[in-house]
């Protein structure tokens, strides 16, 4: 239950460039628009972050970044919020802050989405790893030396636990 509470969500995201249209999550604590939320994911049909929250009286809050990451890289991002307070640092730099944001996301939810939001047609296309939840605004010196220790990010196709699985597969055991 975060609800009020000060809190930072990090992640490592890779988002490809693609024509599918819709949202596309990183994480998330809602499958609906109604009551409190928060999403961190894409603004639609861009690679654009984008930080949205709600309020449980209908007023939502979102920006999103300048700077577009659908590129086929491997990225970093933490945001925080503390009141109203919300930012946005993307491979340990700062890229978005505002002081109007909702000062609740609610906390009645036990789900967490990563990847997704629930729903089947708002999925990430692209990998996310490493994903923490803290209940504190990490510092400027915490998250970029979560960014400067380079995650465990791999490329997905073409590594042993694909090529395994693919392996398996196509084995017949008689």
């Amino acid at each position: 239950n975060i609800g009020e509470k000060p809190a930072s969500y990090e992640a490592w995201f890779l988002k490809t460039p693609n024509s599918r249209i819709g949202w596309q999550y990183i994480l998330t604590n809602k499958t609906n628009f109604t009551d409190h939320f928060f999403r961190l994911g894409f603004n639609q049909n861009t690679g654009q972050l984008r930080y949205y929250t709600e309020q449980a009286n209908n007023v939502r809050k979102a920006w999103v970044t300048d700077e577009d990451y659908a590129d086929g890289k491997w990225h970093h991002v933490v945001a925080t919020r503390e009141g109203s307070k919300a930012q946005m640092y993307v491979d340990g730099v700062l890229v978005k802050e505002d002081e109007a944001m909702s000062d609740d996301i609610g906390g009645g939810e036990t789900n967490w989405y990563i990847a997704q939001n629930g729903n089947t047609a708002e999925y990430l296309i692209g990998a996310v790893d490493e994903v923490r939840i803290y209940k504190k605004v990490l510092t400027l010196e915490e998250i970029r030396q979560n960014f400067e220790s380079q995650g465990l990010a791999i490329q997905p196709i073409g590594k042993l636990s694909l090529t395994w699985g693919q392996i398996k597969a196509a084995q017949s055991y008689r």
